[in-house]
């Protein structure tokens, strides 16, 4: 299953200030690289903790993994109905 919602540290430490549970996880491109977080903030906006994220611009922030992870929601609430 993708989804993973738990409630620990995130594990790149800069990326820290988002302290809302990991919705999902997205695999890295690098092998032997961790995982990307996606965590729901409680501004209810969605998070990713890679560097593409963090550095594009407001307000409509993205990145491939966010894009992947929809995609991901959208397959199975189709495959669910």
């Amino acid at each position: 299953m993708f989804l993973s919602i738990s409630e620990h540290s995130c594990s790149l430490r800069k990326w820290c200030n988002v302290k809302g549970p990991i919705i999902g996880l997205e695999p890295s491109d690098r092998e032997g690289q961790p995982d990307y977080e996606i965590r729901l903030g409680k501004d209810h906006r969605v998070y990713c903790n890679c560097a593409s994220w963090r550095y594009s611009p407001a307000p409509a922030k993205t990145c491939k993994h966010l894009k992947r992870f929809n995609a991901k929601i959208v397959a199975a609430a189709a495959a669910a109905a």
